[in-house]
C-alpha cells in the first residue's frame, strides 16, 4: 500500500471521531504528566496518537504513523482565556461548569472536522447558542499553520474564551 494525502485525510477525520473528541480510547502515557490517546486506522497500516498535557492551558501533539515510520505531526498549544477559567457564567451553577462547557462544545466541533483539512474542527465560523467557533488555516497537510478560537456572546457583546494556535507538517524523510 502506498501512502498519499487523500489516505491521511482519511486517518485524521476517523482519529478526531475516535480520539480526544470522540472520548475515544485513553491509553498508559509514554510521557509523565500526559493524557494520551491512540487510533488504529482500519487498514492496519496508520496509528495516530494524541498527547496532551494541562487542562485550562494546555499544550500537545498529535503524531501520525504509517507502518510504523513517523509520517505527519500536529503540535498545538492554547487554553481558556485567564479571565475565564473560574469565573461563573449567567446559566452555569459551578466555577468550572463554563470551562467545561467550552471544551464539549470544542469536542464537538473537531467532530466536524472538514474532510479536505481534518487537523481541526470546521474553518470559517460556526455559532451554538452562545458559542461561535473559528478556525482559520494557511497552508494545506503538507505544511500548516491555523488558530482555533471559541467566542462566548452574552447580550451584545462577544469575548474570546479560548484560543489555540497550531502547526502541522509531514515529516520529511
Amino acid at each position: 500500500m502506498t501512502k498519499s494525502l487523500e489516505e491521511l485525510k482519511a486517518v485524521l477525520i476517523e482519529a478526531n471521531k475516535n480520539g480526544y473528541a470522540g472520548d475515544g480510547l485513553e491509553i498508559d502515557p509514554l510521557l509523565p504528566d500526559f493524557k494520551e490517546h491512540q487510533h488504529e486506522h482500519s487498514s492496519g497500516h496508520w496509528i495516530t496518537r494524541d498527547f496532551n498535557t494541562g487542562l485550562y492551558s494546555a499544550s500537545g501533539f498529535r503524531m501520525v504513523w504509517y507502518d510504523n515510520k513517523s509520517y505527519w505531526m500536529m503540535i498545538r498549544g492554547g487554553g481558556m482565556t485567564p479571565s475565564y477559567v473560574d469565573l461563573p457564567k449567567p446559566g452555569y451553577d459551578a466555577d468550572d461548569a463554563f470551562a467545561k462547557a467550552v471544551f464539549r462544545f470544542q469536542k464537538k466541533m473537531l467532530r466536524q472536522a472538514p474532510e479536505d483539512m481534518p487537523v481541526r474542527g470546521p474553518l470559517g465560523s460556526h455559532t451554538e447558542g452562545h458559542f461561535e467557533y473559528r478556525n482559520s488555516v494557511l497552508g494545506d497537510l503538507r505544511n500548516l499553520i491555523g488558530q482555533e478560537l471559541i467566542v462566548y456572546h452574552e447580550r451584545s457583546s462577544e469575548s474570546i474564551v479560548y484560543s489555540l494556535d497550531y502547526k502541522a507538517f509531514l515529516i520529511p524523510k
